[in-house]
């Protein structure tokens, strides 16, 4: 993925390590929106726990926005994710 791509919001995750997780994406509050719907998936496609994978979702998405409104403010930048 280039930097032009991750400047349009193009979302990439690497199916090919199913036990873990990995993307980047602009830090929108669209893009983290659907970064945390494709975790919480993966959590659960892994059998996680029906009791933790909701932690998880608030942890990861709490990250992210915090990324999003510390690091760029107002603006967005890159943000990457990865889960194992």
């Amino acid at each position: 993925m280039t930097r032009r791509d991750t400047e349009r919001g193009v979302r990439q995750h690497d199916d090919s390590l199913p036990h873990a997780y990995h993307t980047q994406v602009q830090a929108t509050g669209e893009q983290l929106t659907a970064v945390r719907h494709e975790l919480t998936q993966w959590a659960h496609r892994l059998g996680i726990s029906h009791t933790i994978v909701p932690a998880i979702e608030l942890a990861s998405y709490e990250a992210m926005a915090n990324v999003a409104l510390h690091a760029y403010g107002t603006g967005d930048g890159p943000l990457t994710l990865s889960a194992t």
